[in-house]
């Protein structure tokens, strides 16, 4: 897969995950043994709080993703998208090591 393909994060967590660390309280729904979101993943900051940029054009996406840096979006770069998909996060966010996916959890 392309570092700088477009990820729709999806988490999950396992039954014997530690206790959530989150802003807001998550919507869960239990699958099997997992637990999964109810929702996209929609937030702008790391788990250690530091701020994932915005990219609000085709040409700050494209140049984040061509520096290595992470960054984020809305579909289509509309701001009233979020509440429905949440945000898109490009592969430098999901795999930074500063952690996108709430405590517990990890994205597939």
């Amino acid at each position: 897969m392309r570092p700088d393909a477009v990820f729709y994060t999806i988490c999950h967590i396992m039954a014997v995950a530690s206790a959530l660390s989150f802003a807001q309280p998550l919507k869960t729904v239990k699958v099997g043994e997992q637990v999964w979101m109810k929702e996209n993943l929609n937030v702008d900051r790391f788990r250690n709080g530091d701020l994932i940029p915005e990219a609000t054009s085709v040409a700050q996406w494209e140049n984040a993703c061509v520096s290595g840096q992470p960054a984020w979006c809305y579909y289509r770069n509309d701001a009233n998208n979020g509440s429905v998909y949440g945000r898109i996060y490009n592969w430098y966010a999901v795999s930074d090591p500063r952690g996108l996916a709430p405590k517990g959890f990890s994205h597939t």
